[in-house]
């Protein structure tokens, strides 16, 4: 109702984020809004809700508020949320450097998801190492399929067309399983040489309608037959 405290909060939200402010300026008025109200008794709900607002990390947050949650939080989770607003907010280089001080094998998956993506955002070449020396290892203790996925979209996103990746590529091709081929397979399409389109032709054979997704990869790499047989479906 009018005059609530509540209703006072949410313009003062809306008012703040109407103005198109940078984050570090929303925060600071922000925190002028919770020393102005600090003193006010009737007011401690709202300032719990000001100061959550300061411990939650989101996209609309700077670099540097995030990294300040991501250092100081002791739950895995509002860190793992760190990193991944800070890789949906487009991330400065040295967001880079923040993800690989947790670049270790042992590290939650939740976490080495979003710090591989932050050093892929900033090509980070320490990502396509880490990610290509352990995409391959047995992981007992962790579900294999996010282990897998989470170092594969690493390897995918930093490849080149060099003779020593092309060979992670294809190795990752030989190992895929029913859920990645088409990632790989995609990536060598974008990026064809001839083993790499020969071993997606082996896996398809004749059946280039019963696999769609292999055939435009072939297609995208200029295979010839792919083409043809597309043309005669016509």
């Amino acid at each position: 109702s009018e005059g609530s405290p509540w209703l006072e909060l949410t313009r003062e939200y809306a008012r703040i984020a109407n103005a198109r402010k940078a984050p570090d300026e929303r925060t600071a008025a922000l925190l002028a809004l919770t020393n102005n109200w600090g003193a006010d008794p009737t007011r401690s709900e709202l300032i719990e809700d000001l100061e959550h607002h300061f411990d939650t990390p989101t996209p609309w947050k700077s670099f540097h508020e995030l990294e300040a949650i991501f250092t100081q939080a002791t739950d895995e989770r509002v860190r793992a949320r760190a990193l991944w607003s800070m890789v949906t907010a487009e991330p400065p280089p040295e967001a880079s450097e923040l993800a690989a001080t947790v670049l270790r094998p042992e590290a939650p998956e939740r976490i080495l998801a979003p710090a591989l993506q932050l050093m892929v955002a900033a090509k980070d070449r320490r990502a396509f190492d880490f990610a290509a020396k352990n995409l391959f290892r047995p992981q007992p203790s962790r579900d294999s399929y996010w282990w897998r996925s989470t170092h594969l979209s690493a390897v995918l996103g930093l490849a080149t067309d060099s003779a020593g990746d092309r060979a992670i590529v294809l190795r990752a091709w030989e190992t895929r399983n029913e859920h990645d081929g088409r990632w790989i397979a995609t990536w060598i399409g974008e990026h064809p040489w001839p083993s790499g389109l020969a071993a997606i032709r082996e896996a398809v054979g004749d059946g280039y309608g019963n696999a769609p997704d292999l055939a435009f990869a072939l297609a995208a790499g200029g295979d010839e037959d792919v083409v043809a047989w597309a043309r005669s479906e016509v």
